[in-house]
């Protein structure tokens, strides 16, 4: 995943100024829940989209990430406070925040329960997190790609849990929507072909071509669809409880 990250981490960062809208949104919704009083950490702070900008307006944001070349970026914007690290073995004391957030962060991590129990161990009160839903999903770029893998024989899924199989275990304490934006198709189609979607880490390479080609095909004409943007807040000790019970 860091090698991912390491490669494409321009093309990730340059996703906030194409979709400035939808962006300034989630920044501005973080920014009306996030308690100003005490210290906050971002898990997967990439570039410093979210952390720098919270810093300027006073928030005290530490930001922790797997990308040296994300957090080299971040720098660059002037984020400060940053750390190179794991999100499953976080380099803090037991309640050294007072909320954290993540943003695109969960569903790429395997291990995704211990990174939600270290976070659960070093935040005292709430997780905030964004979710971005695209409206029929099913007839979307990435919908549709998913299904033409399904035709060939081959399942998929994200490296972790997506927040919205997350919400099903654990119940968010609040969520607010944010907004309603569109994303080009083009741009979809061009990101998948890299194989940047966490979920197409794993494809193999062949298949990922006779899906693009079909794809290609599909998507001939330029357009655009609907996403759904939310931001949801998780009570750290709903959180540990849930993390806490056996499974079946």
């Amino acid at each position: 995943m860091k090698n991912i990250f390491n490669r494409n981490y321009k093309k990730y960062d340059a996703w906030y100024d194409k979709n400035k809208f939808a962006y300034l949104s989630e920044l501005i919704a973080i920014r009306t829940k996030l308690p100003k009083i005490g210290r906050g950490l971002e898990i997967g702070v990439g570039t410093g989209r979210f952390a720098k900008p919270l810093q300027d307006v006073g928030y005290e944001i530490v930001g922790i990430d797997i990308s040296a070349k994300m957090l080299k970026e971040a720098r660059k914007k002037g984020t400060r406070g940053l750390i190179e690290g794991d999100a499953c073995c976080l380099p803090f004391p037991e309640s050294a925040f007072d909320a954290a957030i993540s943003v695109g962060t969960l569903h790429l991590i395997t291990d995704w329960w211990l990174a939600l129990r270290e976070i659960t161990r070093v935040t005292r009160r709430s997780l905030f997190t964004v979710l971005r839903e695209g409206l029929n999903y099913k007839a979307t770029p990435n919908g549709v790609y998913k299904e033409l893998l399904k035709k060939y024989g081959y399942s998929y899924d994200h490296p972790g849990k997506g927040l919205w199989k997350l919400q099903e275990i654990i119940k968010p304490t609040r969520s607010m929507f944010v907004t309603s934006y569109n994303t080009n198709i083009n741009e979809s189609i061009a990101f998948l072909s890299e194989k940047a979607f966490s979920l197409q880490w794993n494809v193999p390479n062949g298949l990922h071509r006779k899906a693009m080609r079909e794809l290609r095909r599909m998507f001939s004409k330029d357009g655009t669809y609907g996403c759904d943007v939310f931001v949801h807040e998780w009570e750290v000790n709903a959180v540990r409880d849930c993390l806490s019970r056996p499974t079946t």
